[in-house]
């Protein structure tokens, strides 16, 4: 009776493991098979967008952000969207990184690129809608104005980062629409780049997220006032050469 009751006793437990392991592959090829399959629509935006830009030469005009790049990077410095092929799951572009589970573009890093040309407000760059992260960093954009559009990514994008980008004209007031930002650089982009004062202020006051600002190099010309209402999680904040004024 007893050798009974532990065989049934040792059944049960077999076959709790067998369900278990069963759950498990299960669990295990479903993630597998929806990892790493990149959106139809974003791709085929990340496509057209590669069609926008040119790659960098080699002359006077680039030289300064091309060695500043190949000393970093050295051999693994080359043209970033060269692997960018409908045969290629867009998940597995360089620079391209994706929800694993929703195939969602989530993370865009073309810093150091070898990218140039001109960011229009159409352009299918904003046609990613839960982009947290777009690092544009030491690429050349210029003429380029940051347009507008930069507001279509208010619900989702964290970092933000576009130093040395080229990029002229007024930093447009959408950008204190990015309310979930916790990093924004937008130094050194040294063709007339200008921040108005009011745009400062509401960068500074009202995103409750922004850890790390640095304007670096991008005209303000404000004349400081005698208290400067500050968000409490701001940890960084670089204001060098931007013509601010006062004590």
């Amino acid at each position: 009776m007893q050798l009974e009751m532990m065989m049934m006793s040792n059944s049960k437990l077999f076959i709790s493991f067998f369900l278990f392991f069963l759950f498990i592959s299960f669990v295990s090829s479903s993630f597998s098979i929806n990892s790493h399959i990149c959106s139809p629509v974003q791709s085929h935006a990340l496509l057209l967008f590669k069609q926008e830009l040119f790659f960098t030469d080699h002359s006077i005009k680039y030289r300064y952000v091309n060695n500043i790049c190949r000393d970093w990077l050295g051999s693994g410095y080359y043209p970033i969207t060269m692997n960018w092929k409908t045969s290629i799951d867009c998940c597995n572009w360089d620079g391209v990184i994706c929800n694993h589970l929703t195939g969602d573009v989530i993370d865009l890093d073309l810093s150091c690129g070898m990218l140039r040309g001109t960011i229009h407000p159409n352009s299918t760059l904003f046609h990613l809608p839960h982009l947290q992260r777009l690092n544009l960093a030491f690429n050349s954009f210029f003429p380029s104005q940051l347009p507008h559009e930069i507001v279509s990514f208010s619900t989702s994008l964290t970092h933000l980062n576009l130093s040395e980008c080229g990029f002229t004209g007024q930093v447009p007031t959408s950008t204190t629409f990015l309310h979930k930002l916790v990093y924004l650089d937008l130094s050194h982009n040294y063709f007339d780049s200008r921040l108005e004062p009011r745009v400062l202020n509401n960068l500074l006051q009202n995103s409750t997220h922004l850890r790390h600002l640095s304007l670096d190099d991008v005209h303000i010309g404000l004349v400081l006032p005698a208290y400067f209402n500050i968000t409490p999680t701001l940890k960084l904040l670089d204001l060098r050469s931007t013509g601010l004024q006062g004590k």
